[in-house]
C-alpha cells in the first residue's frame, strides 16, 4: 500500500490523499484494529489534535480533510452538513453504455443501511448521486465505463450501491455484485474533487484552504492510462 499524499497543510486543516485499503478512522475493534488508519497517520505527521470531519470507505481512495483546529472543524462539518460541499468522485463501472459521452441522470432512492451493504428500500431515507458518463475505458483487457459521480446526499455506500442497483456496478466491488478484478483491497471509485461552494473567501482563506480541490485523476492513481474500448472485452458484471 502506498502512503497517504498530503495534498494541503495549514495550522487549521489537512488534506490527504487517502489509498485504497487504509481506514479513514479506526475500527470498531479499536486499537486492537491492525489495519493502517489514515487519521493516526496524519496525527503522527503534524502535531495537536486532529478532529475528523468527513470519511471513505476503506476500499475507497482520494480526498479527505481533517481539520486542525476547533474554529476549521466547526466550520467545516456546518458545511458537510448543509451540503455546502460539492463532492466529486471518479469510478469505472461495468455495464452497457447509458448513451453518448456527456449523458448525464439523477439517481433518486430510498436507501437503507445494514450490517456490511445498503439497500433501496420504501423505509430507507432519501439518497440522490448525478451520475456523468464520461466514455469507455480499458482495465487490463476488460472495456469499462468512466463516469463523474456527485452524491448530493451522504448516505453509506450511496454511489455503489446506486451504481449497482441501476446495471453499473463498480469495477472490483464484490460486495454489490461485480466480477471485474480490480487492485488488491481497492475498488474503481476514487472522490478526486471538492468544492467548498458556501463557504466565505475570509473564511477559507482564514482557514488556508482554496476553494476547490482536486487529487490525481483516477488512471494516475491506479497506475492505468485511460484507453479506448479497442480489442477490450466487455464486462457485464
Amino acid at each position: 500500500m502506498r502512503e497517504p499524499a498530503i495534498l494541503l497543510s495549514s495550522d487549521h486543516v489537512v488534506v490527504a490523499d487517502k489509498p485504497a485499503g487504509m481506514l479513514t478512522i479506526p475500527g470498531r475493534r479499536g486499537a486492537a484494529d491492525p489495519r493502517p488508519c489514515l487519521v493516526h497517520e496524519v496525527a503522527r505527521r503534524f502535531s495537536g489534535k486532529v478532529w475528523i470531519v468527513h470519511r471513505l470507505d476503506l476500499e475507497v481512495s482520494g480526498l479527505v480533510v481533517f481539520a486542525r483546529s476547533a474554529e476549521a472543524h466547526r466550520l467545516l462539518c456546518g458545511l458537510f452538513e448543509r451540503r455546502g460541499v460539492v463532492k466529486r468522485y471518479e469510478a469505472w463501472t461495468a455495464g452497457e453504455p447509458p448513451g453518448e459521452a456527456g449523458f448525464e441522470a439523477a439517481w433518486e432512492g430510498l436507501l437503507v443501511r445494514g450490517k456490511r451493504r445498503s439497500w433501496e428500500s420504501d423505509r430507507g431515507k432519501p439518497g440522490r448521486t448525478v451520475a456523468r458518463y464520461l466514455g469507455a475505458t480499458a482495465w487490463r483487457s476488460i472495456a469499462l465505463l468512466r463516469w463523474e459521480m456527485r452524491p448530493e446526499t451522504g448516505r453509506s455506500h450511496q454511489i455503489r450501491c446506486q451504481a449497482a442497483t441501476r446495471g453499473f456496478p463498480v469495477a472490483g466491488d464484490r460486495l454489490y455484485g461485480s466480477t471485474v478484478e480490480f487492485l488488491p483491497g481497492a475498488i474503481a471509485l476514487r472522490a478526486s474533487g471538492l468544492e467548498f461552494r458556501d463557504a466565505r473567501d475570509a473564511e477559507l482563506e482564514r482557514l488556508g484552504l482554496p476553494r476547490r480541490v482536486e487529487a490525481a485523476p483516477a488512471a494516475e492513481a491506479w497506475g492505468e492510462k485511460a484507453a479506448g474500448p479497442t480489442a477490450a472485452r466487455r464486462s457485464r458484471a
